[in-house]
């Protein structure tokens, strides 16, 4: 079985790829479509996966400060989606005319009576409220969780080198 500082700089691992490459994602997005909010997104997000990999690397030292740099990677990511969806939700952006032509051209969406004009910012605001809902737990869950976790992980004898 493993030990919960093996799972811990496990999922820190793949916690910091992942937010790595959404950040790039996000960055190189920006620049195609020179979406400056995508583009600092991207940078913030960049920024996170690196704290999240440093507290992991100093888990893997034995080092105490690995709880505030994986707890502090988890804040931050909740800062940067409570700012992003708060925006949006406060200054929704309105759908590009060719769009909402497709949507009223589509066969049998005129049939359900809808002004899609009016439906389709409440499903964005619906949408951004749920994700930073689920957020608001998920980051939070996973910040007790080295809170919790980490300094008992630390009592752990550090793993052997490699090589």
């Amino acid at each position: 079985m493993p030990s919960l500082r093996s799972k811990i700089t496990r999922l820190a691992f793949f916690d910091g790829v992942g937010l790595v490459l959404m950040g790039v994602l996000s960055v190189s997005v920006g620049i195609l479509w020179r979406d400056w909010t995508g583009f600092l997104v991207g940078v913030s997000l960049t920024i996170v996966a690196g704290a999240e990999l440093h507290g992991r690397r100093l888990l893997l030292s034995s080092n105490k400060r690995a709880t505030l740099w994986l707890m502090g990677s988890q804040g931050g990511l909740l800062v940067i989606i409570i700012s992003y969806c708060g925006w949006n939700l406060l200054h929704p952006s309105a759908l590009p005319e060719p769009v909402l032509e497709k949507l009223r051209n589509f066969p049998g969406i005129n049939d359900l009576g809808m002004d899609w004009e009016l439906v389709l910012p409440r499903l964005s605001k619906l949408v951004y409220a749920v994700f930073l809902a689920v957020s608001l737990l998920y980051q939070g869950g996973m910040a007790s969780f080295y809170w919790r976790n980490t300094p008992r992980a630390l009592l752990e004898p550090p793993p052997p080198p490699l090589g």
